[in-house]
Formats: structure tokens, sequence, C-alpha cells
């Protein structure tokens, strides 16, 4: 007599088990959770990076404007240099630093002791605006401590100097910039050119 075996195969299953879906969607959420934060701080050095840039760049067109103008004869008398009729021809040039713009300006005003040329600084209504740059959206210049906002590249070229906040360069500049959840402190050096402070 023969004994029938008992039917031993076995059901092969496929698949994953609950524990295994819950882990593999824990590490997910943690993961986009680490994502979701780390965002807006990337967004914010992205802008003050590119903030950065324009700033440096702003300060070398202004300082090859300076360098590069055709001044007149008239220039170099006072009187004359009054009647021009396109002051910017004996102008120094800066750049004023505020809010959330880069203004170029041409220093037309006169100082009570400057019998040639501006003030040294960006008087608002009076010196002429060559051009407004608007720095990123989201980044501001701060007022604070040792901030400085006006920056003038002055002289005949091919000597150009320049000052801050109307005082001859001693010592670097600095423009503090700011976004949402990051700032930055740029130095401006005795030549117009901007680090960012510790590099």
């Amino acid at each position: 007599m023969l004994l029938s075996q008992p039917n031993t195969k076995i059901e092969d299953r496929s698949g994953y088990t609950l524990i295994e879906v819950v882990v593999v969607l824990v590490v997910i959420g943690v993961l986009t959770l680490i994502t979701a934060r780390a965002y807006p701080a990337a967004r914010s050095n992205q802008a003050l990076r590119l903030a950065e840039q324009q700033i440096q760049s702003a300060f070398r067109d202004a300082q090859e404007l300076a360098i590069n103008e055709h001044r007149s004869h008239d220039c170099l008398d006072a009187a004359a240099a009054d009647a021009l009729l396109d002051q910017r021809q004996c102008s120094d040039i800066g750049i004023y630093v505020a809010g959330n713009d880069l203004v170029w300006f041409a220093d037309t005003d006169h100082g009570p002791d400057d019998d040639l040329g501006g003030d040294k600084e960006y008087t608002e209504g009076v010196d002429i605006i060559l051009k407004t740059l608007p720095l990123p959206n989201g980044v501001n210049v701060v007022a604070g401590e040792g901030h400085n906002e006006s920056f003038l590249f002055e002289g005949i070229p091919p000597a150009v100097t320049l000052r801050i906040d109307s005082e001859p360069f001693d010592e670097p500049g600095q423009v503090f910039i700011q976004a949402e959840d990051a700032e930055a402190r740029l130095e401006v050096g005795a030549h117009g050119q901007v680090v960012r402070d510790g590099t």
C-alpha cells in the first residue's frame, strides 16, 4: 500500500511587509522635512550671492566710468563748470547703496569748501542719477553701525580715488545686505573692490 504524501508545495509570496512599507515612508518623510527646512536658507544665500555680484559689478562699472570720463578743460574752472549744460561731464561718479537699490550718481552739487566737484556724497534730489539697479527680491541693504551708504570715485583721470561717506579712504567701507534667513557684510577696498567680509 502506498501512502500518498501530503501536498508540500510552498506558495511563493512576493511583496513587502507592512513594516517595510512604513520604514520607507518614514525615511521619505524625514528627507522631505530636511529638504523643506533647508530650501529657504539656500534661496536666501543664493539671493545674497546674486546681490553681492551686482554690487561688485556696480563698483567696477562706476570706477571704470570715472576713469574713462572725458572731462573738458572747462571743468577745471568752477564758474565754467557751473555754466555747463551737462554737469555730468565735470562731476565725480558715485554709488549710493540703501534700501533695495544701487544708485549710480554724478556728484554735481558743490560743497561750501569745494570749488570743483560736488560735496563728495549722494544728495537726493540734487545729484544727477545716472542709473538705478534694484537688488534681487528679498534682499535689502541694512543700515547699522559701521555701514556706509555713499561711495564716490573722484579725481581727474587717470588718478581716481575712493571716498566713503564723503571722507577720504582710510579704512575699508562696509555694506550690510540681508535676505530672509541670511546676511552678509561686504567690504569695499581702496580701489573699489568688493569682497565678502572674512573671505
